[in-house]
């Protein structure tokens, strides 16, 4: 399964390419033709409306590709977890280890951050384990460790380790912990 991440742009990259979703090349030979005709059909002495013309093309068509470019970014900041792909046995440098999960491209995931893996069980999200982010693979694949498990989900982890597509699909890899274990008491 090829995987491949998506740079993030900078402004001006986001703007061009709101711009060019918006049909930007036409709208902006639109508005120039009625620039142009705007500027003719003025009288000499009308200089504010030769110029006020061209000058709310241009803020329109900005204010467009502006509303369009936020819309963009924000749904693209809405993303959902990824999904957890398949289960294997941890590295052998961290012995106390339960399993390495890998995990499908996002952006909501650092190196070393602390996750917390939660089972989704009849619409109940059930918290069975934490890790930490091993790694971020070149094509954007997340590596994560589990370190900490839940006793009462042994066979659950089992069914993890055995990768187990049905279990695997209800899994839930949140880049966040729990505040009780942060603070020592979980």
């Amino acid at each position: 399964m090829a995987h491949t991440q998506k740079r993030t742009q900078g402004f001006w990259q986001e703007f061009y390419e709101s711009f060019v979703r918006l049909y930007g090349y036409p709208l902006t030979g639109v508005g120039l033709v009625i620039s142009i005709v705007s500027f003719s059909r003025s009288s000499n002495d009308t200089v504010s409306l030769k110029l006020a013309v061209p000058v709310a093309v241009v803020l329109i068509l900005c204010l467009i590709t502006f509303v369009h470019m936020s819309f963009r970014m924000h749904s693209r900041a809405l993303r959902d977890l990824p999904v957890v792909e398949q289960s294997r046995e941890p590295p052998a440098m961290f012995p106390e280890a339960r399993a390495l999960l890998l995990l499908g491209p996002s952006d909501l995931y650092g190196h070393e951050a602390l996750t917390s893996i939660y089972y989704r069980d009849e619409g109940l999200e059930v918290f069975i384990g934490l890790g930490f982010v091993f790694t971020i693979q070149d094509d954007g694949l997340i590596q994560v460790v589990v370190t900490g498990t839940e006793s009462v989900q042994k066979d659950l982890w089992e069914k993890v380790c055995n990768n187990d597509k049905s279990v695997l699909a209800r899994l839930m890899v949140k880049p966040s912990v729990p505040r009780l274990f942060i603070e020592g008491r979980g």
